[in-house]
């Protein structure tokens, strides 16, 4: 009748990213609502990837 617990495929896709993710210090603070500490994410490969073409967007204006 009732199935409050099921989920669809963009809410398993979300799960196998976070669970894939590096970052570690992820907390709940609401419904739906994540925290990470901002310097663990500036660490990562990916962040300082797309850092790095932002830098490089920003300086071919």
């Amino acid at each position: 009748m009732f199935n409050l617990f099921s989920f669809g495929g963009q809410d398993l896709s979300n799960v196998k990213k976070l669970q894939e993710s590096k970052v570690r210090s992820r907390k709940v603070v609401g419904r739906g609502t994540l925290v990470s500490d901002a310097s663990e994410i500036r660490k990562t490969e990916t962040f300082k990837k797309y850092a790095e073409k932002a830098s490089e967007l920003v300086a071919a204006e």
